[in-house]
C-alpha cells in the first residue's frame, strides 16, 4: 500500500534523524550519507519494480483485445451458427490473439527480473489445456499487475519522502551526491 510506505519512509527517516540527533557527534554528515544511501537503494528498487512492470505492457494489451474480440464473439454467436463467415472470421482473430497474449506471457515468464514470482506458478501453468491455461494466465498477468503497480507507487512515495528529507537536510541538487 503505497500510504503504508509512505508512512513507514517517514517514521524511519524520522526516527534514525532524532537518534542522530542525540548524539551530536557527525551530526549533519551520517544524517546526509544515510539518507543518500537510501535514496540509491530506493531508486535502484523503484526502477527495478518500474521495468517489471513495463514488460506488462503488451500483454495486457493483448489481453483486453481479446476480451473485446470475446465480447463480438457472444455477440455474433447469438445471431449466427459456428459456420457462418462473420463466425469464422471473429474465431480466427479470437484464436491469433489467444497465441499472441501466450507468447507474451511467455516472454514474461521468461523475465529473469520477476522470476521469484512466476517460479512457483509456471507448473500449475503447464497442467492446464489451453483455453484454461490462457484465463488462467490472464488473471494473473492482470493481477501481477496490479501488485506491481502499488509497489511503483509505494517505492516512487518512498523515494520522494527521502529525497525530502535530503533537502530538508540541506543537501541541494547542486551536489554531485545527489544524484
Amino acid at each position: 500500500d503505497p500510504e503504508v510506505s509512505r508512512v513507514i519512509a517517514n517514521e524511519v527517516v524520522d526516527h534514525y534523524m532524532k537518534l542522530r540527533m542525540e548524539s551530536r557527534s557527525g551530526d549533519q554528515e551520517d544524517r546526509i550519507g544515510f539518507l543518500m544511501a537510501e535514496a540509491r537503494r530506493v531508486k535502484s528498487e523503484l526502477q527495478e519494480a518500474q521495468n517489471i512492470l513495463a514488460s506488462y505492457t503488451a500483454p495486457l494489451e493483448i489481453e483486453k483485445a481479446l476480451t473485446d474480440l470475446e465480447a463480438e464473439s457472444s455477440l455474433l454467436g447469438k445471431r449466427y451458427g459456428p459456420k457462418h463467415p462473420k463466425m469464422i472470421e471473429v474465431e480466427g482473430r479470437l484464436a491469433s490473439a489467444r497465441e499472441r497474449f501466450s507468447d507474451g506471457v511467455q516472454r514474461i515468464l521468461a523475465n529473469p527480473v520477476d522470476q521469484e514470482f512466476w517460479s512457483s506458478r509456471k507448473g500449475s501453468l503447464g497442467a492446464l489445456d489451453s483455453s484454461e491455461a490462457v484465463n488462467v494466465e490472464r488473471d494473473l498477468i492482470i493481477s501481477r499487475h496490479a501488485v506491481l503497480n502499488s509497489e511503483v507507487s509505494g517505492q516512487s512515495d518512498l523515494y520522494a519522502t527521502i529525497l525530502s528529507q535530503v533537502e530538508a537536510s540541506g543537501l541541494t541538487a547542486d551536489n554531485p551526491e545527489a544524484e
